[in-house]
């Protein structure tokens, strides 16, 4: 990237940051009009620079975006020579869980925290993410209705954060990726997961487990059709749900209009889900031909995960999820 490149970039998210904050602050901030000017402005609907730019905000909402001029009473913000960008989406995120490299320290912590000590840190992360330039996100996975306070609290501006579409229990079987009692001891958490907690051993369960996150508020039904990396009692590309259990699932959510999202590493979990009409397959590490010849004839999206391996490489995870990870082998320590 040039040297100016690289000084238009910093401009843009110089813009975002300035323009986000005045959206998320719209709770404590006057009845403003504000006027953020630049040299160039990206119309995402239009796929063309516009030039100047200009975006007018008021009272946190922004009113127009293009060319034009100026609006009398405003305050105006005069970015120089930038791009002004809409906000980033990001389709796969779990804000109220923090990353710790630290794979068995982590688990302490979550056994740790209160509640509300997790609510917190969760503020911080959205928080961060809206700073980072993206105003949407696709939250898939949480604990406690940690994602549907965030996204409320958000939402009635009491703290600033991206727009959340969020799922509340990612649906799982027992021993799976989406089971989060897996790899402790029997006992020591005095319940085994239930529906209720996202863990399903049944298509009736299944349609129960669904039923329940959407009557608390799930904007979109997350599964687990194979294993994954971090969770300790699975491998890595093996199908978890029967084709039962998926189809009942994507029914029972598409019946309530909710889209419905599926991690899937191996090809066999991505196909079953394929075929019960998944929405979108998370990460799809293994996919084979056919399943993605599969998604295209159904139009499935893939939602993939680009960097991850390169955290796991540098983190204090046990030598199966280094393994899992594609990072080294179990026996080399």
């Amino acid at each position: 990237m040039s040297g100016e490149s690289r000084a238009d970039a910093v401009c843009s998210l110089g813009f975002m940051r300035i323009l986000l904050l005045l959206v998320s602050a719209a709770c404590c901030l006057p009845a403003q009009t504000y006027v953020i000017k630049a040299a160039r402005l990206f119309d995402g609907k239009a796929d063309r620079v516009v030039e100047p730019g200009m975006i007018v905000v008021s009272s946190g909402t922004i009113q127009s975006v293009g060319g034009g001029a100026a609006v009398a009473g405003a305050t105006v913000i005069d970015l120089g020579d930038a791009t002004l960008l809409p906000g980033f989406i990001d389709s796969h995120t779990h804000l109220t869980m923090d990353f710790d490299p630290d794979y068995n320290g982590a688990r302490l912590k979550a056994l740790d925290r209160t509640v509300g000590e997790q609510a917190i840190h969760a503020t911080v992360n959205a928080r961060k993410t809206l700073m980072a330039g993206f105003t949407t996100v696709r939250d898939v996975g949480s604990e406690d209705f940690l994602d549907v306070g965030l996204r409320n609290a958000i939402n009635a501006g009491v703290v600033p954060g991206p727009r959340m579409l969020v799922s509340v229990h990612a649906i799982g079987a027992t021993a799976g990726h989406c089971d989060d009692g897996a790899g402790f001891r029997f006992g020591l958490l005095n319940h085994e997961s239930r529906p209720e907690d996202g863990v399903i051993n049944s298509p009736d369960e299944a349609r129960f487990a669904v039923r329940f996150n959407i009557k608390y508020g799930a904007d979109v039904i997350k599964t687990c059709a194979t294993g994954g990396v971090l969770s300790p009692t699975d491998a890595v590309d093996t199908p978890q749900l029967t084709q039962a259990e998926l189809d009942a699932l994507v029914a029972a959510a598409h019946d309530l209009g909710r889209k419905t999202a599926a991690h899937a590493h191996g090809p066999e979990g991505a196909k079953r889900a394929i075929r019960a009409g998944i929405d979108s397959i998370e990460h799809g590490t293994f996919l084979d031909d056919e399943g993605l010849r599969m998604m295209h004839e159904r139009g499935t999206y893939l939602v993939p995960t680009l960097s991850v391996r390169a955290g796991i490489a540098e983190s204090k995870f046990p030598p199966l999820v280094q393994q899992k990870g594609g990072c080294r082998s179990a026996r080399s320590g």
